[in-house]
């Protein structure tokens, strides 16, 4: 098996255990659950997959959201925030698709590609005024409709504004319960 993090910082990961953290506030998302803060090893997997295409880490951190996925038996569907598809054109791969997918997968539900992207810049591109507005993100054309608890998976919420629009996005399409699922955290005092 190939390892992806020297033994002695999985083994600090494995020792920090899984932190379910639950941020209130962010409009039109019910519940948001965080694996980890975003930090030290935790930091370092999701920077991983979405800078150094290590996909390998993907097994790890979908082990820890499925572990803090609310009863799987009142979600109807889960999707996830799209990166940009430029983002994705040059990884090869969308880091959120991939996380919900085998969320998913091990949870034996659908996931979803209920939202698009509709602008090309990256949040992490943008200022910290401009963050706070968030992406600009739509329903797809042929997710007319929503219907029950939808479980939207992102890899870190640094302001909340992404996952709010996306929160926004699905309840207009007819979600009654929107929850929140990231592999970390940053503090949002330094956000």
């Amino acid at each position: 098996m190939q390892r992806f993090l020297p033994e002695d910082n999985e083994n600090s990961l494995n020792e920090a255990g899984l932190q379910i953290s639950y941020i209130p506030n962010i409009e039109n998302l019910n519940t948001l659950r965080a694996c980890w803060p975003h930090k030290g090893v935790a930091a370092d997997l999701v920077r991983q997959l979405k800078y150094h295409r290590v996909t390998g880490v993907v097994t790890i951190i979908a082990d820890a959201l499925t572990s803090i996925t609310p009863d799987p038996s009142t979600v109807s569907t889960f999707t996830w925030v799209p990166c940009t598809p430029q983002r994705r054109r040059s990884r090869g791969f969308d880091p959120a698709e991939l996380l919900t997918r085998a969320v998913a997968r091990r949870l034996h539900k659908r996931a979803v590609p209920y939202l698009r992207r509709l602008d090309s810049r990256p949040q992490t591109s943008r200022s910290k005024k401009e963050r706070l507005i968030g992406p600009r993100l739509a329903l797809h054309p042929f997710n007319r409709h929503i219907q029950g608890q939808v479980v939207v998976i992102d890899d870190v919420c640094t302001t909340g504004s992404t996952l709010k629009t996306a929160a926004t996005v699905l309840r207009l399409a007819g979600a009654q319960k929107v929850i929140g699922l990231v592999a970390t955290v940053a503090d949002r005092n330094n956000g």
